[in-house]
């Protein structure tokens, strides 16, 4: 393993079995919602998959964003570092040692923009291949109950700003849907479910880059794990992570001060005006009501169902009971 830092993340390097870095294989991570993936969490996640390719030479490299959150092409900049910086260590610059890149979710923007932007300005990134592993290159899709959640403690103000911090703090993915990044991708962003201005931004700006923001010199292939009955393709993930329209993905009941705080959420129902968030609170003692927020949708497909990955949140059970495991 060889390891390095350069602006705005850092990359790690496992070598194949000839110990000659001269047919590397980039895998950047997606969009970190906790900002706490590390270099080891993506070898873990995906380096025994990958070994087939090592014990053939290939050389695998790991990239790791220090804010998977911020604007896609800041980390863009970042992965084109990482490209340049394993051009000039690699040896070979014929076909076979040309790169691959693995664009993780977000990061198949990212290596968009990079590549495209490398191609304008005249730089050989000597990439054969951009491959995109469930890139949202049209938009990604959020749990509409969860989306409410969110924009329902930013509406709120200094009233609830205490609970806002709490809440993040035990749910960093949840501040996450307010972050640069996701205002760039999520098509359901804003109070009415569209998307930020934002993602227009960026669609256009990406674009812009010529040939619709996809680089030329390389062959680009896209994978995308998941379909719309709910079911995931890769066998790694547990048969009851298929979730039924109407059925409560989060039920977390918390004690805060006085009262005891309770939030839920339910994934919709298609075709029908289903109740997808609800938050209110039974003061000590139990006689004051405060119903802060619910929230409903209409919508012809259920959007916790559509091609992606599961994302689930982990208990705090010092601080909150939990009935039903936060997924979304």
């Amino acid at each position: 393993r060889i390891a390095a830092n350069v602006v705005g993340g850092e990359y790690a390097i496992f070598m194949g079995c000839d110990g000659i870095l001269d047919k590397p294989i980039i895998i950047a991570e997606g969009f970190d919602p906790g900002n706490d993936v590390g270099i080891d969490d993506l070898v873990a996640d995906y380096r025994d998959d990958l070994q087939i390719f090592t014990r053939n030479g290939y050389d695998l490299v790991f990239v790791n964003y220090n804010d998977g959150r911020t604007f896609i092409q800041n980390n863009a900049q970042v992965l084109k570092l990482v490209i340049q910086e394993i051009n000039n260590k690699k040896v070979g610059h014929n076909e076979i040692n040309k790169l691959s890149v693995i664009g993780i979710s977000m990061s198949g923007l990212a290596a968009r923009w990079a590549l495209r932007e490398m191609e304008n300005a005249g730089q050989n990134h000597e990439v054969a291949r951009l491959i995109c592993l469930d890139t949202p290159h049209k938009g990604a899709n959020s749990s509409p109950g969860v989306s409410y959640a969110a924009k329902d403690f930013d509406n709120r103000g200094i009233a609830s700003g205490f609970l806002e911090r709490f809440l993040y703090t035990i749910v960093p993915e949840l501040s996450a849907i307010n972050s640069p990044a996701s205002e760039q991708q999520l098509l359901f962003q804003t109070d009415n479910m569209t998307p930020n201005q934002n993602y227009f931004l960026f669609q256009n700006a990406l674009s812009n880059l010529g040939n619709g923001g996809y680089p030329i010199q390389c062959k680009n292939i896209a994978f995308i794990n998941g379909s719309l009955n709910g079911g995931n393709f890769n066998n790694k993930f547990n048969s009851n992570d298929i979730i039924v329209p109407g059925e409560k993905i989060w039920d977390t009941d918390f004690l805060l001060g006085i009262c005891y705080n309770f939030i839920d959420c339910w994934t919709n129902v298609p075709n029908q005006n289903t109740k997808v968030y609800d938050e209110d609170a039974f003061g000590i003692p139990l006689f004051c009501n405060i119903q802060f927020s619910t929230r409903s949708i209409n919508l012809p497909y259920n959007l916790d169902r559509l091609s992606g990955g599961f994302n689930g949140v982990f208990d705090d059970k010092w601080i909150q009971f939990t009935s039903t495991f936060p997924r979304f």
